[in-house]
């Protein structure tokens, strides 16, 4: 005869294994968005289409090849404080869920990073367990990757056009038979305005109403161009390879006049007055290196 109490430790069993499965599960996503940092990740839908044996078109490019034009529009067409919110604009779900006359019509309210979220690790559709998911994993993702690295990913994974045309240089090439780094303002709002259903919005052929909503996007661009401000290509990379490279190049050829951005600090006036220094050479033993105080104040070169 059994007992009672191994009896309720078989069943416990496979409820513990389950529901350790789960939080596997749940977790993988958030050791998986490290790796994101580099490489060329893929959506679910992508997944699916392929396994599917449906047509699947994508060319993954970087946000230096897409034209700022479209950064910008896609920025204020789908999420205008990208740069300013952490992954989740609650005060965008606040106004959304105040516009809604109950639960079921709540609409709006997803952010870029939210869409990277769902478009990566979770499923398309309106679900609350979806929604309940993907908020936390949006958080993660903003606090792991940068803004440009979110913005980049989303435009490569989202779906730009009604024949499987995954990512920006298809929607592009597409739509108006050119590269993505190529897209006028209009041609760059117009694949704005397509995102939220390319199934039946066509950029290729677009009518008036698809016209009318890129004009406003043209508009909101003009007026908040700072909107894509965290997304721009910056001098950062380029100054921190310079610098360390310093040791091989004469400091007469990396002046503050030549490059200003060197010295670009917060405070202008002590920039200006530090980057007036010229080079001056050091009485010291010769070094085998060229150094470059931060401040730009000083250089030093060897004798």
């Amino acid at each position: 005869m059994v007992r009672p109490g191994k009896r309720f430790a078989n069943i416990l069993r496979p409820v513990r294994a389950a529901a350790i499965a789960v939080l596997v599960l749940l977790g993988l996503p958030y050791q998986i968005v490290p790796f994101y940092a580099v490489g060329q990740p893929v959506s679910t839908v992508m997944l699916w289409r392929q396994l599917r044996g449906a047509r699947m078109q994508r060319t993954y490019v970087p946000l230096s090849r897409i034209s700022p034009a479209l950064a910008l529009a896609v920025i204020v067409a789908e999420d205008g404080r990208f740069c300013s919110h952490h992954g989740v604009d609650f005060a965008e779900i606040r106004d959304a869920l105040a516009d809604a006359d109950d639960l079921e019509d709540v609409r709006g309210g997803s952010t870029i990073t939210q869409q990277v979220a769902k478009n990566l690790f979770l499923w398309p559709g309106r679900s609350w367990l979806r929604k309940a998911l993907e908020l936390p994993l949006a958080l993660w993702i903003d606090l792991v990757l940068s803004k440009r690295r979110i913005l980049e990913i989303y435009l490569n994974i989202a779906e730009w056009g009604p024949s499987g045309e995954f990512g920006v240089e298809a929607g592009s090439r597409y739509a108006f038979g050119k590269p993505a780094r190529e897209l006028s303002p209009t041609q760059a709002a117009l694949l704005a305005a397509v995102l939220p259903n390319p199934l039946a919005r066509n950029a290729h052929s677009p009518g008036p109403g698809l016209r009318r909503l890129a004009g406003l996007y043209v508009g909101r661009s003009a007026q908040a161009p700072d909107a894509a401000a965290c997304v721009r290509a910056t001098p950062l990379a380029l100054r921190q390879a310079i610098l360390y490279k310093a040791a091989f190049i004469p400091t007469s050829r990396i002046s503050g006049a030549r490059f200003p951005w060197l010295c670009r600090k917060e405070k202008p006036r002590r920039r200006a007055a530090a980057c007036a220094v010229r080079p001056t050479r050091s009485s010291a033993r010769p070094m085998s290196r060229t150094r470059i105080p931060a401040n730009c104040a000083v250089r030093t070169t060897s004798t």
